[in-house]
């Protein structure tokens, strides 16, 4: 039943029958939960009650126990017995509405084909709860697993299916707090723990397994970091005694020698030889000659789905025989690659020339700005990458402040981007070396782990970091702590994986450069900042400390030299004491603050100038511009714009900011990281 209709129940059936001394009583009963005091202080009516207590999660459609709690309290067992009626009509009702699903289409790709190994899965999974598809990078374990889900889903649209995403325990929190979003379990206290996962596993496996239909749980790429945690979780999903619903559990990984309980291996390692010719020459009929070609393009392409699909693709488009397109490959592979090559596993290393051969073809269709958007995929996380990223990413600073007196200009940079991205999803389908799907703005790019690898090996370390500064700057332009209207809070959600994943990579590559520090310091805490909003507090920790290193790395020391040189003046013991305490480490920042902008004044003042031209601002800033700037757009705002603000004392002037600057950038670090005591719970 969907969310309006629960609405539409509490307001007539429950707020409409509640009187003033029902609403007094229901109030002190949830004093002591995660609501918001001052709010529930205004309470006077029954919708007003319903609503403070739905932000706060303390209830959803699915799990009405607080509210019959609460109706309880006022002595209103009339009312329970109709939520209760209520939540009887809605399991029938349940029992013929889709479940959640995050396999589409797009993600299966035109190129799939029915082979040995799929039949082997399907015949495996009828007898068997746990399957696991091992094999080698590109060999097809994912795709195999996704196409099973899909057309499962189709066949049993009320049964959940979910692609739980397992490199790492980010990923695994993300992708189980979305299915226990869509499910409707999740409530405000299930969101207290820091390291939730486990926790998760509880809830989801409770929801998944009182259903009478079998559920589908897919965890994808799973490595030995994270196998302890995918084996607990999979103890809960399938259990060893009976259980009133089932769940059938696929895990894909690309170590052979990783080892679970009570499942069932299956040896993915690409194509046959005719099963890989079928695959290339589709429904066309062969000469001899060219099925030999397709012989040695799938020997070429160790028979691994991913290279052949990226082959045939660029066939079909440019209308290319298997014979012309082993002769393109040989006159644009690089003969000396065998040191990088050495580098990498001997499983990796045909692969990943082979890809880098097309990556080199494809590149020779690009503009620079098309290019270097297609290798910053490489820092990005393969799925559901915004396309709009691309379309607001920032121009490096370096290009901003060539002239510092000058400008870009704004309309031609974002024509020239606009166009470059346009040509990126082409050239990326051209090749099959992601997919993309929704329109315009929302645009969602997927590629693929090997791609991914191979950039990183192919890119040399110069690049990788003009390539991480641009995209951090991207992303300390998109994400702010303003994220009221529904549309900033979207945006910010789409990128703050690729946030974190840009972040991971740029840790180790800032050095002592002061515009990395304070970019890392900057997108460390607004990520810890958006993680919090997203249930997701165990990343908000992790974040708001790294953010909090870079802050004391921009001032060129640490916490706990400020502490040692700020504690031998002060004994603490009281709470006068602990006050001159952090008054004196506080004016010890704000010197050394002061000190690093006077050091770097120049990079500084490049810093501040480019946040204010190129800031992505948020509806409720683009409002306030709309209203005082003439002629705002708002891909970015021109320092004559910012000029005239100030004339009208609605901006700071930039002599006057930059002493301040970097000084608030800093406190709203520190305020993010102080602030998460009162969103741990006990």
């Amino acid at each position: 039943m969907a969310e309006d209709s629960f609405c539409g129940f509490l307001c007539k059936e429950i707020c409409q029958n509640l009187k003033d001394d029902d609403i007094k009583k229901m109030k002190f009963c949830i004093r002591n939960h995660q609501v918001n005091s001052q709010e529930l202080e205004r309470v006077s009516e029954g919708t007003d009650l319903m609503e403070v207590a739905m932000k706060a999660n303390l209830f959803t459609e699915s799990d009405t126990s607080c509210l019959e709690t609460m109706l309880n309290a006022a002595g209103r067992k009339d009312l329970v017995e109709k939520v209760k009626e209520y939540k009887n009509n809605l399991t029938v009702l349940s029992s013929s509405i889709e479940s959640p699903c995050n396999l589409e289409e797009h993600v299966i790709g035109r190129k799939y084909m029915k082979t040995q190994t799929s039949e082997e899965l399907e015949t495996a999974i009828k007898t068997e709860n746990v399957i696991m598809l091992s094999g080698v990078l590109g060999s097809g374990k994912t795709q195999l697993a996704v196409h099973y889900g899909y057309e499962f889903h189709k066949k049993y649209p009320t049964s959940a299916v979910w692609m739980i995403r397992s490199k790492d325990q980010a990923s695994l929190q993300t992708s189980m707090t979305t299915l226990a979003n869509k499910l409707g379990v999740l409530k405000g206290k299930d969101k207290e723990s820091e390291n939730p996962v486990i926790k998760l596993g509880d809830i989801l496996a409770n929801a998944l397994m009182g259903k009478t239909t079998t559920q589908l749980i897919i965890f994808d790429d799973v490595n030995e970091d994270c196998q302890r945690i995918v084996e607990d979780l999979i103890k809960k999903f399938v259990p060893l005694e009976e259980t009133q619903g089932f769940i059938k559990v696929i895990v894909t990984t690309m170590d052979d020698l990783l080892k679970m309980p009570r499942t069932k291996r299956i040896s993915v390692s690409g194509f046959t030889e005719e099963e890989a010719v079928t695959f290339l020459r589709g429904n066309n009929t062969c000469t001899h000659s060219e099925t030999d070609a397709l012989k040695k393009l799938a020997r070429r392409m160790s028979y691994l789905p991913l290279g052949l699909s990226c082959a045939k693709t660029y066939m079909s488009n440019c209308y290319k025989s298997g014979k012309s397109f082993l002769e393109l490959l040989k006159a644009n592979t690089l003969e000396q690659l065998d040191d990088k090559l050495k580098k990498l596993d001997a499983s990796k290393r045909g692969l990943f020339s082979n890809l880098n051969t097309f990556i080199r073809i494809m590149e020779k269709d690009l503009d620079k700005d098309a290019t270097e958007m297609f290798q910053m995929t490489q820092f990005l996380e393969n799925e559901n990458i915004p396309i709009i990223l691309f379309d607001l990413l920032s121009p490096s600073s370096e290009r901003c402040n060539e002239d510092i007196d000058g400008e870009i200009q704004h309309d031609d940079v974002a024509t020239c981007y606009s166009l470059s991205t346009d040509s990126l999803v082409q050239a990326v389908q051209k090749f099959s070396f992601g997919t993309v799907q929704g329109i315009d703005d929302k645009r969602l790019l997927n590629t693929h782990t090997a791609v991914s690898l191979t950039l990183q090996a192919f890119t040399d370390e110069k690049r990788k970091r003009r390539l991480l500064n641009r995209l951090l700057w991207t992303c300390a332009l998109i994400l702010d702590k303003n994220n009221r209207h529904q549309d900033d809070y979207n945006r910010m959600a789409s990128v703050l994986p690729h946030a974190r994943s840009v972040l991971r990579h740029a840790e180790n590559m800032t050095g002592k450069d002061i515009e990395m520090c304070l970019l890392m310091a900057f997108v460390n805490d607004l990520v810890a900042y958006t993680s919090n909003f997203e249930g997701l507090l165990g990343l908000e920790k992790y974040h708001s400390e790294k953010a909090l290193q870079f802050c004391y790395k921009v001032m060129e020391t640490t916490e706990k030299d400020i502490d040692e040189e700020v504690s031998d003046k002060h004994v603490l013991t009281t709470y006068e004491t602990h006050c001159e305490f952090a008054k004196a480490k506080a004016t010890v920042i704000d010197k050394k603050l002061t000190g690093i902008r006077l050091l770097h004044e120049r990079k500084v003042e490049k810093f501040i100038r480019h946040f204010i031209q190129q800031k992505r601002r948020t509806k409720g800033d683009v409002d306030f511009l709309t209203k005082y700037v003439e002629n705002y757009r708002e891909d970015a705002l021109t320092m004559q714009q910012y000029e005239a603000l100030c004339k009208k004392k609605k901006a700071i002037q930039l002599t006057d900011l930059m002493d301040q600057f970097i000084k608030e950038m800093i406190l709203s670090t520190f305020y993010t990281y102080g602030r998460r005591i009162f969103y741990l719970g006990k």
